[in-house]
């Protein structure tokens, strides 16, 4: 699933980052966690270097939330002895966490991963930590090992209770005011076409709405500049992701057009590749 995030001013996440370690046989570091609304998103890269995979052995590591009373799993990492994989490949089998798996021969794999994963947020992960599990299998899916290493952990930073002061505001001749919001519109594989019915596209493209609409309605209040940026998922080459990101946001300027009309020099757009 590719996705595409709408942004009409900055939005910062809170979150955390983590040095360099040695994690299940692998390295990890750069790792970011950080909540935006609805989601929290996962960012580190993952060096597969140290990773050795027996041909007939199959590894999957899995980062994972984790608490008291509740575990999510995120997309995992496998790869494959040659044996291992080409009986997946030739069976025409998904591999072994499913479709989202991140999947490489142990032989060809990349020597570092940029690992990037947006998953809903949930209440009792204020507080969880993330830990980074390795299953080993072999013929027949035979989990034969496993084990956990911990990564990091995500905490909500509590609000600040200043005592407050009232100051006189200056006059202004004109009164400029921003307001931000995010949407995540879901696109088939390499498409840059807006599909509204697709997945949760009507509630995100809704979002949108509500918040143009909120400016909009209050008729003291004139839009001047609407600001958006659109990205794509990491999994394609770099030139390829920076095409789907302008096309993407130029599909999204095309889609609010349509809706509200505005003047060509309103919307200012911007992207970044990955």
């Amino acid at each position: 699933m590719k996705q595409f995030i709408f942004i009409i001013a900055a939005l910062l996440g809170i979150g955390c980052m983590l040095n360099a370690q040695q994690t299940v046989g692998v390295t990890t570091d750069s790792l970011r966690i950080e909540r935006n609304g609805e989601y929290i998103v996962v960012d580190m890269n993952i060096g597969l270097s140290p990773l050795e995979v027996d041909i007939n052995r199959a590894v999957l590591l899995t980062p994972r939330f984790v608490c008291a009373t509740d575990t999510l799993e995120l997309p995992s990492i496998g790869v494959y002895g040659r044996q291992r994989y080409y009986y997946y490949v030739r069976n025409g089998e998904s591999m072994l966490s499913g479709a989202k798996e991140m999947s490489f021969k142990a032989r060809s794999k990349p020597s570092d991963v940029a690992y990037h994963a947006i998953i809903p947020y949930y209440g009792w992960m204020n507080g969880a930590a993330l830990e980074l599990y390795r299953s080993d299998y072999g013929c027949c899916n035979t989990l034969l090992a496993e084990c956990v290493e911990p990564l990091g952990g995500y905490m909500e930073v509590l609000p600040l209770s200043p005592q407050l002061l009232y100051v006189y505001p200056q006059a202004e001749a004109v009164k400029s005011r921003s307001l931000s919001g995010s949407a995540f519109i879901d696109f088939p594989v390499n498409k840059t076409v807006i599909y509204p019915e697709y997945r949760r596209n009507t509630h995100e493209l809704g979002k949108i709405q509500a918040s143009i609409d909120s400016v909009r309605n209050d008729k003291d209040i004139t839009i001047t500049s609407v600001w958006l940026k659109g990205y794509a998922s990491p999994e394609s080459p770099y030139s390829h992701n920076r095409d789907l990101a302008i096309g993407r946001t130029a599909a999204l300027k095309h889609y609010i057009n349509q809706l509200y009309h505005f003047k060509d020099s309103v919307i200012i757009t911007d992207y970044e590749p990955e």
